[in-house]
């Protein structure tokens, strides 16, 4: 029963999360499509962030931070609280932080 019910709740996100489109900026539609493109544009080097169309520069300079400074583990919590660009250059302001308080 607990599957059924799971799966019930995560296919609707999924096919959600399928509908972003990352090719232009913004990331439409928001929710959740900011974060899943943050998420896929940070996790996928192959992707050059020149070919967002429209990308902002404060959001590509924050892709790229995190990008630098995510190490090579993807973690599942990673994305948390990512929703915005303020919410996003927060978080690559703090992976800088931390490194250069190594």
């Amino acid at each position: 029963m607990k599957i059924i019910i799971f799966l019930l709740l995560a296919i609707p996100a999924l096919a959600q999360a399928d509908s972003c489109t990352c090719k232009a900026y913004p990331f439409t539609p928001d929710p959740p499509c900011f974060k899943e493109c943050v998420k896929l544009l940070v996790t996928d080097k192959s992707i050059s962030l020149k070919s967002i169309k429209g990308l902002d520069p404060g959001v590509a300079v924050s892709i790229d931070t995190l990008r630098e400074n995510r190490g090579e583990k993807f973690t599942a919590h990673e994305f948390d609280g990512i929703n915005n660009k303020t919410s996003l250059e927060m978080k690559a302001a703090e992976k800088v932080l931390k490194k250069d308080s190594k």
